[in-house]
């Protein structure tokens, strides 16, 4: 490859990625007004929502990935993503890795509608759980068999480690489940945060698989994931954040 070639490859890098920082910087401001319409709409504030409508360089397509972000991030209580969670890791903290497995299942699915079309997912998750190290079950479960488990099903439900998409993301696709796609997601990466890497690897590989498809849902789709890593990025963030927030510190 000539200089010139290299130089070419370099500027359209950093052209993809001006284009990527300033689609999140965007995306940031439109998901705050579309939580905050939506907090009015609940409220019945009408004339805030008349003040909120949507904003000027939101586009269809924005607004219905913003919507499935609500669907995800809007639960509440005791089916809050991080409460949930919590209680989750109270509840296993000093059971078999046997124990885990099954609680994992019914902690992934709490509070998911019980549907025909998403039975081969909830089966697939049971029967990979089952497969997952038996020679482990009766010991106790530990981070590096938390890590190994959650991401092996985040790998199961984006692309199994190949650049394509895996059959149950294709389940989900078809379906438009990406609301469930996005709050199993977010409850393993809840339990397990050193598998964000797992997590943006297989995203990214989607999002390329997506991209250069280039017809309508495709390009919802690669929007879709651009949200919902950005979201659960921060949501993340936050969580650790305020979970460290009153632990404390050593002074030596």
């Amino acid at each position: 490859m000539s200089n010139s070639q290299i130089s070419s490859v370099r500027r359209q890098r950093e052209k993809k990625k001006r284009q990527l920082q300033q689609r999140q910087t965007q995306l940031k401001h439109h998901w705050a007004l579309h939580q905050a319409k939506q907090q009015a709409t609940q409220m019945g504030l009408k004339g805030a929502q008349r003040h909120l409508s949507r904003p000027r360089g939101m586009s269809e397509l924005d607004a219905s990935v913003l919507d499935v972000m609500l669907e995800i991030w809007s639960r509440r209580g005791t089916f809050a993503p991080a409460n949930l969670a919590n209680i989750f890791l109270q509840q296993t903290e000093s059971v078999s890795y046997a124990d885990y497995k099954q609680a994992l299942m019914r902690y992934l699915w709490t509070a998911i509608a019980d549907e025909d079309g998403l039975q081969p997912l909830r089966q697939k998750m049971q029967e990979t759980l089952d497969q997952l190290w038996p020679d482990q079950d009766r010991k106790k479960v530990d981070l590096r068999l938390k890590l190994r488990t959650c991401n092996r099903l985040i790998s199961l439900i984006t692309t199994q480690g190949y650049p394509y998409p895996s059959p149950m993301f294709t389940l989900l696709a078809v379906q438009e489940q990406y609301d469930v796609f996005g709050l199993i997601l977010l409850r393993l990466m809840l339990l397990s945060r050193p598998s964000y890497q797992c997590f943006a690897d297989a995203i990214a590989a989607l999002r390329e698989y997506y991209d250069k498809l280039k017809n309508s849902k495709s390009q919802w789709i690669v929007h879709f994931l651009e949200a919902f890593q950005l979201n659960i990025s921060e949501y993340l963030d936050r969580s650790f954040d305020q979970k460290n927030k009153f632990k404390p510190q050593n002074h030596e």
